[in-house]
């Protein structure tokens, strides 16, 4: 079991993966708005989890549990969110998979 002081520093932690201007402070309002966005939940889940870089990948999940080690199964990289989605070619076969059954 993941004591909740080692997720609350994870769901904490500030990322660099988004570039927001530095004035950019969403507020209650906007996050009510994006939440009820027309928008199936998968997809806002993940553009949720995007933005605030809370995507499970091993560089992540590694600041939660000790893992063996932070690289990819598949070519043995850091598997780092933007490595993940967009460098790994059997996880963006993954990916397009996932997004074509949301079509």
């Amino acid at each position: 079991m993941v004591p909740n002081l080692g997720l609350r520093q994870v769901y904490t932690r500030d990322f660099a993966l988004a570039k927001f201007p530095s004035n950019y402070n969403p507020t209650t309002e906007s996050m009510k708005v994006f939440i009820k966005s027309p928008m199936q939940s998968p997809v806002r889940n993940l553009l949720y989890r995007l933005i605030h870089n809370k995507v499970a990948s091993k560089d992540n999940i590694s600041y939660i549990i000790n893992l063996p080690d932070d690289r990819c199964i598949y070519c043995s990289l850091k598997q780092t969110t933007m490595y993940m989605l967009f460098i790994c070619h059997t996880n963006q076969d993954v990916w397009r998979n996932f997004l074509n059954h949301l079509k």
